[in-house]
Formats: structure tokens, sequence, C-alpha cells
């Protein structure tokens, strides 16, 4: 898997933008900036495209 992650969509950083894995039964994306988190999956790609996919879903002010 070597899709790339977007910033965090509640704070905006980069760097602290990580795919977490729990036993590799789990696995999410969580920015260790603001400590958000994206949604459990099975497999690490979907948990990579729902967090991405969170930019796309913010409504502009």
């Amino acid at each position: 898997m070597n899709q790339e992650l977007n910033p965090c969509p509640f704070c905006n950083a980069k760097k602290d933008v990580v795919l977490v894995d729990l036993n590799k039964l789990l696995y999410w994306v969580k920015c260790n900036d603001c400590m958000a988190s994206g949604p459990k999956c099975k497999k690490p790609e979907n948990a990579v495209k729902l967090w991405n996919d969170a930019w796309e879903a913010q409504i502009p002010f």
C-alpha cells in the first residue's frame, strides 16, 4: 500500500498523521497532533481511503 495520507481534516497537520494497526487485525489513521482518528477498518487501504475522503466531505464556510 503506497497511498499517501492527506493532512488532518481537523487541524491540518501533515507530518503527524500516521496509519495505526492493531495486531494486523484493525487499521485506522490517527493525527498525533490533535488526536483525531478515522474509522477502524479490516484493510489498511480502506482506512487510508476513508481518511483521505474526509477532506472531500468538508463543507467550506
